[in-house]
Formats: structure tokens, C-alpha cells, sequence
């Protein structure tokens, strides 16, 4: 076991929800909060982290690992069940039900430890195998989310910026930073909960379920919202950016208010009157972080104080892959 390899938190600055309907997606390792397995012995979780214990791997294991076939191929499932039945535990800081990918940095760690021939990260470009390991994700992570896009587990595993487009190409990409930046990125911790794979249901039934033609309308709306947000944000065309990040901010509040938390509607709605800042969804919504964009971050950091919400700033150097040894 490669036990000093570490899988990152990510964020997915765009896409959520509407890449499950074929929109692209930017998301981005985020380097802050990171995860690893250990061997049996001492566990050095946190006590957010009481979830991922090895009681979780064993029915991980148990439950779903040993009765996919596909992974059954892909992954030394005998050496992971004697590990895990000798103490094997996942030692994370990575917030669980927080949009920031524990589950996906999890399977990222498992795919990393105990595949039978596991991509590095470096060959997945060159040997063109984005698709295929992102299908591995896909099946791994489905456990956990009911329905996955794979996309988390692949940005954990290969610790970079990546941008889906909708035909479901992958590539690397470099976030613009400093004055060559659309806008500051940081960070809400609303500090509830948020349930994955029971949001995603909701939202997929409420977006397509019900009116088939009104859904397919208002979702047609977000991928456009979504695509155009990314091309400005990549592009680090600011006025264009400010625009367009205005319209998904209102459309996510206006039509996805389950998914906005009680505790920063205010607040979301204030960024949008006085234009210093941005708020969206981050990862599933309805609880953990919110996503927040600002070109005047003390500006918005002082708004945000006044309704009682603590920033964290998103860094582009957090996008670096490096060797993940502490």
C-alpha cells in the first residue's frame, strides 16, 4: 500500500446537478483537506470523521465492492477484505456531507491502493484513459450518491483542475489567478449537513419528473448558465463573468431553494442587491459549503461578517499537483 499518498478535497467551482443532464464541469483539487488509507493500527480520524471508519470500509466493502463485477476485475478485492478485517481505516479531515468530495477522495484512495493495474496519475493523459477511469469512479462512487458523475474521485485521484466538456471529453486546465482572474473564489462553511444522494433525487424529479417539458426548459437553462460561467471564468473575462455568474446566482436561488440553506438566503440574496458578491451551490447544496465569487473579496467578507459568515479563500495554487507526501 502506497500509505504516504494523500487524495484531496476537491471543489466543483461549476456543474453541479447539470452535469448530470451533459453539461460541462470545472472542478479543481482543493488541497486544504486531505484523506489516506492506513494499515491496522492507529486511526488518527477527527471526530467529523467517525463515518469513515473501518466499519464504514467493511460495508463498502461487504455491500457493494464485492458484488459489482466490473470491479470485481479492476480491484484486488481479496487483499482489500483481509486489509480492512485487519484494522485497514481512512484517515481524512475531509468535512463528510460538506460538497467537498470525501466520498470521492475515499474512492480515489481505494482505486490508488488496490487496483490491479492502477493508472498514475501522469499516464492518464497520454494514454488517452480519461474515459475509462472516469467510468471506474462512476461505479465506484455510485454507492454513496445512488448516482455519480465519477467527476470527484477523478479530480481527488489526479489532483488537478479538470474541465468535462459535454461530450464527456477531459482535460487539464489552469485556473487564471491574480489580476488575470474573473473573480476571487472562497468558500461559506454553513455548517449543516448535506445528504447527496437524497437531494440529487429530489432535484431530478423536480427539474424532470414532473413536467417533463417546463423541466427540460429550466434545465436547458442551467447547462447554458453553467457553460457560460465557465467559458468567462477560464477566459478571465471579468465583466463577462460578473454578468452571467449574476444570472446563475438569482436562477439557483429563484428555482433550486431547497438546495440554498436557511442560514445564508439572506445573505445570498444581499450579494446580489449590492453586486460585491456571488454565492452558489457547491457539491450537492442544501447544506455543507457554498461557493462564493467577489472582485472586492474585503468587500464581500465584511457583508458576509455582518450576517454572521465566516469566508475561507480559494487559492489557484491549490489546483498544483505535487507529490502528496507530507
Amino acid at each position: 500500500m502506497n500509505k504516504r499518498r494523500n487524495y484531496h478535497s476537491k471543489l466543483l467551482l461549476f456543474g453541479e446537478y447539470s452535469l448530470m443532464e451533459g453539461s460541462q464541469a470545472l472542478g479543481m483539487s482543493y488541497r486544504p483537506f486531505k484523506a489516506r488509507l492506513s494499515a491496522g493500527g492507529t486511526t488518527k480520524q477527527t471526530q467529523s470523521q467517525d463515518p469513515w471508519s473501518n466499519h464504514i470500509l467493511k460495508q463498502y466493502y461487504q455491500n457493494y465492492l464485492g458484488t459489482q463485477p466490473e470491479l470485481q476485475t479492476r480491484l484486488d478485492l481479496q487483499r482489500l477484505g483481509r486489509d480492512i478485517e485487519n484494522g485497514l481505516s481512512l484517515e481524512s479531515d475531509i468535512p463528510v456531507q460538506s460538497g467537498l468530495g470525501s466520498s470521492g477522495a475515499l474512492c480515489a484512495a481505494v482505486y490508488g491502493n488496490y487496483a490491479f493495474n492502477p493508472l498514475k496519475p501522469g499516464e492518464v493523459q497520454s494514454k488517452g484513459n480519461w474515459r475509462s477511469l472516469r467510468n471506474i469512479f462512476i461505479e465506484m462512487e455510485s454507492w454513496f450518491h445512488g448516482r455519480s458523475s465519477g467527476f470527484d474521485a477523478l479530480i481527488s485521484y489526479l489532483d488537478q483542475a479538470l474541465l468535462l466538456e459535454e461530450d464527456g471529453e477531459i482535460s487539464e486546465v489552469s485556473i487564471p489567478e491574480n489580476e488575470n482572474a474573473a473573480a476571487s473564489v472562497f468558500l461559506i462553511n454553513t455548517g449543516l449537513k448535506a445528504a447527496t444522494g437524497r437531494l440529487a433525487g429530489d432535484f431530478l424529479n423536480e427539474f424532470y419528473g414532473r413536467n417533463k417539458n417546463q423541466g427540460r426548459e429550466t434545465g436547458d437553462a442551467l447547462k447554458s448558465l453553467n457553460n457560460s460561467c465557465i467559458r468567462a471564468f477560464l477566459m478571465g473575462d471579468k465583466q463577462g463573468f460578473n454578468l452571467v455568474m449574476k444570472e446563475l446566482s438569482e436562477f439557483q436561488l429563484k428555482n433550486m431553494p431547497g438546495l440554498v440553506p436557511l442560514n445564508v438566503r439572506k445573505a445570498w440574496a444581499r450579494g446580489l442587491k449590492s453586486n460585491s458578491f456571488k454565492l452558489k451551490i457547491c457539491g450537492s447544496g442544501g447544506g455543507g459549503y457554498i461557493l462564493g465569487f467577489s472582485e472586492d473579496p474585503p468587500a464581500a467578507c465584511a457583508l458576509l461578517r455582518e450576517e454572521g459568515l465566516e469566508t475561507f479563500s480559494v487559492e489557484p495554487k491549490h489546483q498544483y499537483h505535487d507529490n502528496n507526501v507530507d
